[in-house]
């Protein structure tokens, strides 16, 4: 099981979201953070930044859980990233929608 936590500062147009394991905490702790920034590059651009530490405290076995987690962070990392970007796609069509219904 985990925590999660979103802070969104609209001013700056920055979300960041926190996730931490509570379950098996003692055998292994895992942090997330994933940041969301304009880009300094292209306003109509979203920059992601994902970052996981991985703790483990089961001796003999730290190597092989460590890499069972980071190979599903991994995996799991494309798929978040997919669901946001559909999410912002819908709000956005939804955007527009209600702009041309005021018309």
């Amino acid at each position: 099981m985990f925590v999660e936590e979103t802070k969104v500062d609209p001013k700056n147009k920055i979300m960041k979201l926190y996730s931490r394991n509570i379950t098996y905490d003692s055998i292994v702790k895992t942090e997330e953070t994933c940041t969301y920034t304009p880009s300094k590059d292209d306003r109509n651009h979203t920059d992601f930044l994902q970052v996981c530490k991985v703790s483990t405290f089961a001796c003999g076995l730290t190597s092989a859980i460590d890499d069972f987690i980071i190979n599903g962070f991994k995996s799991n990392s494309d798929k978040g990233r997919e669901i946001m970007e559909s999410a912002i796609q819908l709000v956005e069509s939804e955007k527009k929608i209600q702009l041309t219904s005021n018309f």
